[in-house]
């Protein structure tokens, strides 16, 4: 009911009050779903919008805008584009970049970079960069950039700014740790700050 396809070929709208714009196989499954055009896009989910793009999965009040092969598994989620791009839980958003992840947890952000994933339980923030991590189970940690860096260890509040493989970790409970930059720099306890340089480590022991 109320479902219109105003052009390409071979789209398939399913669903009451849906819309496909264009392009080539775009789908939608659910009703008061979108895709504007691409191709072998799926908008599957109600209130789902794919806005273009090349084979783009999205679920239920969720959003892609475009690039390729990026999926959106769980709702109140938005990928703006990049490719291979993954967010699994439910109010989180990735900007762009190839291959980023959100995969555990509520309302962690990833903007940009490539092969940076995010296993927070929730609210954690990473910029971008290369192959960054934060897996430490807990919540609102902030990594923005560089390389190889990783917060782990059940950490909350803990902050890297940049540089390479620098490490925040701990038991549960310890926080407020800090990298600015460097290489192999490592805060495994509570209060501890490094600004720079390399092999430091800043401990409470």
């Amino acid at each position: 009911v109320g479902s219109a396809v105003v052009g390409g070929n071979t789209n398939r709208t399913r669903g009451n009050y849906s819309i496909i714009g264009g392009g080539l196989s775009n789908e939608t499954c659910l009703n008061v779903s979108f895709v504007g055009g691409g191709q072998q896009n799926l908008a599957n989910g109600v209130y789902a919008t794919i806005a273009g793009g090349y084979l783009n999965n999205t679920s239920a009040y969720s959003f892609i805008g475009s690039g390729f092969k990026n999926t959106s598994s769980a709702n109140y989620t938005v990928i703006g584009g990049g490719t291979l791009n993954t967010a699994s839980t439910a109010c989180s958003f990735i900007g762009g970049g190839s291959a980023n992840k959100i995969c555990n947890g509520g309302c962690n952000v990833i903007v940009g970079g490539k092969n940076n994933t995010s296993n927070d339980t929730g609210v954690s923030f990473l910029g971008g960069g290369l192959n960054n991590s934060i897996n430490s189970g807990n919540s609102r940690n902030v990594l923005v950039g560089g390389e190889l860096n990783c917060i782990t260890g059940l950490n909350s509040l803990g902050t890297i700014v940049g540089g390479c493989a620098n490490y925040v970790g701990g038991t549960s409970g310890d926080c407020y740790q800090f990298i600015g930059g460097g290489a192999n720099n490592k805060t495994p306890s509570s209060y501890s700050s490094i600004v720079g340089g390399t092999l430091n480590t800043a401990s409470a022991d």
